[in-house]
C-alpha cells in the first residue's frame, strides 16, 4: 500500500529535488570545499580518498619539479590538478609561504591532511635537495597503501554482498511460494 500512495511519489520528488540541490551546491567553492572535507572524514572511504589525493598531489609534483618548472608554477598546477577543494587550499597556503620564502613541509604538517611521515620525508627532501625524488618515493608508497586499502575493502565486502544477494533470492522465493501455499491451503 505504502508504494501504491502518493507518500512514495513525495519521496522520490524529494529525492531528486535533494539530489539536485545537493549537485548546485557543489558547484559552488564553499558548497565543494564542504563535500569534500566531509567526504574525507567518512569512515573508510575518506582514508582511501585522502592517500589517493596525497598520491596525486605528490606524484604530479614531484614529476612537475623534476622537470624543470619552479616550484610556485608547480604547486599552481598541483592545486587546479587536485581534484579535491580541501587539497587545494592546503596547496594554497603551501604556495603563499613559499613565496615568502618558507618550506613546504611546514604549511603541510599543519593542514593534517596525510601522515606525519610524508611531511617529514618532504622536509628531508628540501634539506638535501632531492625533494623530486622524495616525493616520488611517497607516491609509490601512497600507490601502494591505496591499492592494499581498496583489497582489503573488497574481500571484507564480498561477504556483505553475499548475504545482500541471499536475501533478496530468498525474498522473491518467498514471495512466489507464499500466494500458492496460501491458495493450497484454502483449498
Amino acid at each position: 500500500d505504502f508504494l501504491r500512495s502518493w507518500y512514495m511519489l513525495a519521496m522520490i520528488a524529494g529525492l531528486i529535488f535533494g539530489t539536485w540541490s545537493l549537485k548546485k551546491w557543489y558547484e559552488t567553492p564553499e558548497g565543494k570545499y564542504s563535500i569534500d572535507y566531509a567526504m574525507l572524514n567518512v569512515p573508510v572511504f575518506g582514508d582511501i580518498m585522502r592517500k589517493v589525493a596525497v598520491a596525486r598531489f605528490t606524484r604530479t609534483f614531484g614529476t612537475l619539479t623534476k622537470s624543470g618548472v619552479p616550484i610556485v608554477s608547480a604547486l599552481d598546477v598541483v592545486k587546479d590538478s587536485s581534484g579535491n577543494a580541501v587539497l587545494a587550499r592546503a596547496v594554497e597556503l603551501i604556495q603563499a609561504k613559499v613565496q615568502q620564502g618558507g618550506t613546504i613541509s611546514g604549511p603541510l604538517g599543519q593542514r593534517k591532511l596525510s601522515q606525519p611521515m610524508v611531511t617529514q620525508m618532504v622536509a628531508s627532501g628540501e634539506e638535501t635537495g632531492q625533494l623530486e625524488n622524495m616525493l616520488e618515493k611517497v607516491a609509490d608508497f601512497y600507490d601502494v597503501e591505496v591499492e592494499n586499502a581498496v583489497e582489503s575493502l573488497t574481500s571484507l565486502m564480498e561477504p556483505v554482498m553475499i548475504v545482500t544477494l541471499g536475501g533478496l533470492v530468498g525474498a522473491i522465493v518467498i514471495g512466489m511460494y507464499l500466494p500458492i501455499f496460501t491458495v493450497i491451503s484454502q483449498i
